[in-house]
């Protein structure tokens, strides 16, 4: 079995700008230096509330940003992001002006940019798919999902608001995995500098006012160690961190992707076993599919990868993995049926047919085999004709499905 819930944390981070975790429990003043607050937009409860018109607009932004990603048109996907408009967001708060000031922008713009760049070529990497808009935080979201075999699952949704021109743009993005926004993992990067510039600042947004800059610091060298790829860094500087930081989820996330991906699989299991009580969002609990698929302990797996999607929503790439923990469970007759419920939601989903292919031969079910082996050669990419020698096609080749393949 292909597993991708090993790969779901470090896909979850690498999804995100600036990787740096959450630690502020109250929202500062909307202001930026001396410029004046953006007007709050309404909050909606259900898509039908929002404006058909702004409804429209967004479904086709973000319609014509999924084809600039299918196509690899990195101008056209940097063009949707409102980069002044992040920014804004970042330093909501700050209550300080100048050239200190004026630098930091400055740097703040080309840090995004570069990591902007890195972003979009991450995605490039991967399949992405425009879900729908939903509503989350009380606003019209697209929500997408970006997915590979190396990169796991990862649903994103973005923040897409009207510049003072009138053009809409990306502001932020929420990833569902990891459960924390870009803007504020970005806004965390920079508070160092911020409570160097703005004294009052720290006391505004925490709270606890006594917290020591030193401690703040230790979040941008965890990021800086993550990003750089030293897990052994990462690890050496979360451990260093007083108790109340560490307990922070995005903190912790990074920890175990460290431990993810230096390969520390007892390290990591322990992590997540010290973690599972202190976390109950859906976000988490769909981290601890890792533990329990790990373990062997497929129920426990298959109620935390269904109750993330109770909270969220079905997703058929979702249910294929589903189907693969069912078979592992050793109940091959059900996951079929996840697989049908997987490509009765997305009929032509290239990775779902690939992934049902496993389960519909483990449940001795070849003419479903063949409905899949058939669209996935439609596609150009697959070629069964004269592969089919792994023993696992045994059965398969006997079976009257199999005589296009023979």
């Amino acid at each position: 079995m292909k597993s991708p819930f090993l790969l779901t944390l470090c896909a979850a981070l690498a999804t995100t700008l600036v990787a740096l975790p959450s630690c502020s429990k109250k929202q500062a003043p909307p202001t930026v230096g001396n410029e004046e607050a953006t007007t709050t937009p309404p909050a909606y409860k259900a898509l039908a509330d929002v404006p058909e018109a702004d409804r429209t607009a967004l479904d086709a932004f973000a319609k014509k940003l999924e084809q600039d990603l299918k196509d690899g048109n990195a101008a056209g996907v940097k063009a949707a992001f409102n980069l002044k408009g992040i920014i804004s967001k970042i330093l909501s708060g700050v209550q300080t002006s100048g050239p200190d000031m004026d630098k930091f922008r400055l740097g703040l713009n080309q840090g995004l940019r570069q990591n902007l760049d890195h972003l979009v070529k991450t995605w490039a990497e991967q399949q992405v798919t425009y879900k729908h808009l939903v509503i989350h935080e009380g606003m019209p979201k697209p929500r997408f999902r970006f997915s590979s075999d190396t990169m796991g699952t990862i649903l994103l949704d973005f923040t897409v608001e009207k510049d003072s021109e009138g053009k809409l743009g990306i502001v932020d993005f929420y990833n569902q995995v990891l459960g924390s926004g870009m803007v504020e993992q970005s806004r965390q990067a920079a508070l160092p500098a911020l409570a160097e510039m703005d004294k009052s600042f720290m006391k505004r947004l925490f709270d606890k006012p006594n917290t020591k800059l030193e401690d703040i610091e230790k979040f941008g060298k965890l990021s800086d160690k993550f990003r750089q790829q030293d897990h052994k860094g990462v690890v050496e500087v979360y451990n260093s961190m007083p108790t109340e930081m560490k307990s922070n989820i995005t903190a912790n996330a990074m920890y175990l992707g460290a431990l993810q991906a230096a390969g520390d699989m007892e390290g990591y299991k322990k992590a997540l076993q010290a973690s599972a009580n202190q976390y109950t969002s859906a976000n988490f609990q769909f981290k601890l599919v890792d533990l329990y698929y790990m373990e062997k302990n497929y129920d426990k797996a298959i109620e935390c990868l269904d109750g993330f999607m109770a909270a969220l929503e079905q997703d058929a790439e979702l249910l294929s993995w589903k189907g693969q923990l069912q078979v592992a469970k050793g109940e091959p007759a059900l996951a079929a049926t996840t697989i049908r419920e997987a490509l009765a939601l997305e009929p032509k989903n290239t990775e779902v047919h690939a992934q049902g292919l496993d389960v519909f031969l483990a449940a001795k079910d070849f003419e479903a085999a063949a409905t899949s082996m058939k669209f996935l050669e439609s596609t150009g990419k697959y070629n069964f004709k004269d592969s089919l020698k792994d023993p696992l096609w045994a059965e398969f080749l006997q079976s009257p499905a199999s005589l296009p393949w023979r």
